[in-house]
């Protein structure tokens, strides 16, 4: 996973991470959003690496997001 220094976030958008619902300063990752792929190619969201508590289902072959609260 590439992690990026910083965000690029785009104010006439508003985009936004979608944990913590803001474009605060700090190193993010992106996220494949599933469905959204062609051929080689997907769209992703970018999401701040504090944000991520991310665990892994060893029986289900999936990683997932456990939502703080």
């Amino acid at each position: 996973m590439r992690i990026f220094k910083q965000g690029n976030w785009n104010k006439k958008i508003k985009n936004v991470c979608p944990i913590c619902k803001t474009q605060k300063k700090g190193e993010v990752v992106l996220i494949g959003i599933s469905g959204k792929q062609k051929g080689n190619n997907c769209e992703a969201l970018q999401v701040h690496l504090d944000c991520l508590n991310l665990w892994i289902d060893l029986k289900r072959k999936i990683i997932y997001q456990s939502i703080r609260s």
